[in-house]
């Protein structure tokens, strides 16, 4: 893998303009957090990416978008993502659903409480890890990653994760979308993003180098 510092800064920029220009144009919670998942697999090299939302009765989550690497898709562990649904404090994800809290999986195999454990050994899933995106006690979505190597704990990553995307993103989908969820919102939250994520590059550049 290329570490170098012309790689570090490129897939650094590439990051933080993939969601600044999302977040410019009008898009829905869906696709803002489907273009989330995209960008962060691709630059930051996690191999499947996952968005869920609460059902209409807030009862359990269901997943909308699945990023999944070719190596991966079409297994036992794909199947079960699209087809399962979470409730509160089951999983990794009714876990960060429940308490707001970002939680990472350093292995996967040794974990309790992964309802896709035999599944993910399956297809030679190592490492994981989630967060939500919430407006104050609001939970709108929470994304999880999953990488095919076994990846520490990384809390510049969670940091830049937790400042960024569940901070700024929360805070503005809570104000234009927790009213109706399809309601979209434009080009000031992109603007105003920008200038934010310019703040937290050195948090992204510690990761990126780990």
């Amino acid at each position: 893998v290329d570490h170098t510092e012309a790689f570090l800064a490129a897939a650094r920029s590439r990051v933080q303009h993939e969601i600044a220009r999302c977040l410019a144009r009008d898009v829905s919670l869906e696709d803002a957090c489907g273009h989330l998942v995209d960008s962060v697999t691709v630059e930051l090299e996690w191999q499947i990416g996952a968005v869920w939302v609460p059902e209409e009765d807030d009862q359990a989550l269901r997943c909308v978008k699945l990023r999944i690497d070719r190596d991966l898709a079409g297994g036992p562990f794909e199947a079960q993502t699209r087809s399962s649904r979470f409730l509160r404090g089951l999983g990794l994800l009714g876990r960060v659903w429940e308490t707001r809290a970002p939680e990472w999986i350093a292995s996967v195999a040794t974990a309790t409480n992964v309802p896709r454990l035999a599944a993910a050994v399956q297809d030679g899933v190592r490492s994981g890890f989630a967060f939500a995106i919430h407006a104050d006690a609001k939970v709108l979505a929470v994304i999880e990653f999953y990488a095919s190597r076994q990846r520490a704990c990384d809390e510049a990553l969670l940091g830049v994760l937790g400042n960024i995307v569940v901070g700024v993103i929360g805070a503005f989908l809570g104000g234009w979308l927790l009213p109706q969820l399809g309601v979209s919102f434009g080009g000031t939250v992109g603007l105003f993003l920008t200038a934010f994520i310019g703040a937290e590059s050195s948090a992204l550049e510690a990761y990126m180098r780990g």
